[in-house]
């Protein structure tokens, strides 16, 4: 019956879908590919840059071009004489201006120096966020490894626990031991068949738990890639002191850095908001020209004689003079805008005298926002401070509990043999080797998981240490 049970587990792990087989690096890679909290970061950054170029294109001029065309109506200015006018007028106009700052109180070179500084932070962001990433998605890794070694374990022991109920039956068959001798071998089978069910479902759960950190499709299944081999007894940890460590990772993580750029900018934020005290000047420039469907121009001159009457002597007569009339004409369209060309350049200065208090709050805020990334980055120091004392305490015990559990799992295997040799020559009962392979099974799950969370106690002590996540 339990040679069934194993073969419709066999037969049903045949079926399933055959899973994409992941090293650490290649689950970290996905697991940082596929974080929104990276993506989000990355917007943030993005916006920075834009910040950061908006920030250096106020160094240069602006330039503007600009039209009109239109008809007026009624009594209105003619804009090519400034006369008013009752008349039906089309016009059109053209104009080009330019402005530049130059100077506003440092304004424009601290906002480029604090842009600077919030686009660093957001890198190191990222970059901080990546790593979180990486030490979660190595804890998982080294779970679901752990897990495997204990489905591995548990088949091991259910294939001994068979060769023994296989062993004490042929022995009560040849009549050399007694059938009652069998019953708690069959209970000690039918355990492990139990063990290793829920050893199947614990992998299963643990590359579950780290499918969804890799945010991975519902159909779409994983396998770690465990290691050839992994020398426990050569995993050494790191010769340093808590001082030391915690100086050495505020100088490589990437949170400390972010954090103490964020404060950079937020000093300079002080030195922008500062420039709303000092003078501004900037030199302005402008051309435009005209034109107006009423505009005339002189077109020629016409001599004509004009006769008044008059009395000479007594009689009627005339008295006749020439004159110059000017004859006008509508004065084309690219005359006009060559008549009515004009430039113009000058100077603005705007001095602030009271601003309703914009300046000072201004100045005010950038000072708080100061403290408060001040704050932040005592913050960071400090957690980073606890996490590595924990860190290096957590290391530490986890190799005392290594070799604690080292010399039980040695204990309770020479005990296991011994009970063995004992039930071979027939002095030992089935019950007496039962209960030794169970404190061995104890014995060895528990070694099993005090060297990978050693394992990994040393990792995160690396990762403090600015070393990279990788088992071999």
């Amino acid at each position: 019956m339990f040679r069934f049970l194993i073969l419709t587990i066999s037969l049903f792990s045949a079926q399933a879908v055959v899973a994409q087989q992941l090293t650490l690096k290649q689950a970290v890679d996905k697991a940082i590919e596929r974080s929104l909290a990276v993506e989000q970061g990355t917007l943030q950054m993005k916006g920075d840059e834009i910040s950061l170029y908006q920030a250096k294109m106020a160094q240069y001029p602006n330039l503007s071009i600009g039209s009109s065309l239109g008809l007026q109506f009624g009594l209105g200015v003619d804009p090519t004489t400034n006369n008013l006018v009752q008349q039906q007028i089309t016009f059109n106009s053209f104009n080009l201006n330019a402005g530049a700052t130059l100077y506003q109180g440092g304004r424009i070179k601290n906002t480029i120096a604090q842009s600077k500084q919030q686009l660093a932070s957001s890198v190191a962001n990222v970059e901080a966020t990546k790593q979180d990433i990486s030490l979660q998605v190595a804890q998982f890794y080294l779970q679901s490894i752990l897990a495997k070694e204990e489905l591995i374990a548990a088949r091991s022991r259910l294939s001994d626990a068979e060769q023994q109920l296989d062993r004490i039956t042929r022995l009560i068959t040849a009549g050399s031991a007694a059938p009652a001798d069998r019953f708690d071998l069959e209970s000690t089978v039918a355990r492990q068949v139990q063990v290793v069910t829920q050893s199947e479902n614990a992998v299963a759960l643990a590359l579950l738990q780290l499918r969804q950190l890799l945010r991975l499709p519902a159909g779409e299944q994983i396998d770690v890639v465990s290691p050839e081999s992994i020398d426990f007894d050569a995993i050494q940890l790191p010769v340093v002191t808590p001082e030391d460590l915690y100086q050495t990772a505020v100088s490589k993580q990437p949170s400390i850095k972010a954090a103490q750029l964020a404060e950079e900018a937020a000093e300079i934020g002080i030195d922008v908001a500062k420039s709303n005290y000092y003078p501004t000047l900037s030199v302005f420039g402008q051309m435009d020209t005209r034109y107006s469907s009423s505009a005339q121009s002189l077109d020629g001159i016409n001599t004509v004689v004009v006769s008044q009457p008059v009395t000479i002597d007594g009689q009627p007569a005339s008295l006749g003079s020439t004159q110059s009339v000017p004859i006008f004409a509508k004065t084309p369209y690219g005359d006009q805008l060559s008549d009515f060309f004009g430039q113009t350049i000058g100077l603005n200065l705007r001095v602030p005298i009271l601003s309703n208090g914009l300046a000072k709050t201004a100045e005010q805020r950038a000072k708080l926002t100061l403290a408060q990334s001040q704050l932040a980055t005592l913050q960071e120091k400090q957690s980073i401070e606890i996490d590595v004392q924990q860190a290096l305490q957590n290391a530490m015990a986890a190799k005392s509990d290594v070799d604690a559990s080292k010399r039980a799992f040695q204990a309770a295997e020479a005990a296991y043999t011994a009970a063995q040799k004992r039930n071979e020559l027939g002095a030992g009962s089935s019950f007496e080797l039962a209960n030794a392979q169970l404190l061995l099974e104890q014995a060895q799950i528990t070694l099993i998981r005090a060297r990978y969370q050693y394992l990994f106690n040393v990792k995160v002590v690396d990762f403090y240490l600015g070393r990279p996540l990788q088992l071999d």
